[in-house]
């Protein structure tokens, strides 16, 4: 399994790059203290992520077998201990198997 941050993680790092840039390129600390709010909760929000303890992870087949052409169900179970923002399942599937 990868982790792959959060959308916002980009945007509060360029947010905070634009003006820390812009401070440096202008000489105006005024942009600085603008940036720093940005700054720390890109930082808190490093420091405190932890992984989420799965305690439910299954993959449940309708059939075994079938002809080509029907269709299955698949039915995923995920739980977990903590908190979980965002889920990407993705499942592979045999060659010669299509969606």
């Amino acid at each position: 399994m990868t982790r792959r941050p959060s959308p916002k993680l980009a945007g509060f790092a360029s947010l905070a790059a634009i003006f820390l840039v812009g401070a440096l390129a202008a000489g105006r600390p005024e942009l600085v203290v603008m940036a720093s709010p940005f700054a720390v909760i890109l930082v808190a929000g490093l420091l405190t992520a932890e992984p989420p303890v799965w305690t439910t992870l299954s993959v449940d087949v309708e059939r075994d077998r079938l002809v080509e052409g029907e269709a299955i169900t698949l039915e995923v179970r995920i739980a977990a201990e903590t908190d979980v923002e965002r889920v990407e399942v993705v499942l592979p599937l045999p060659s010669g198997v299509a969606v």
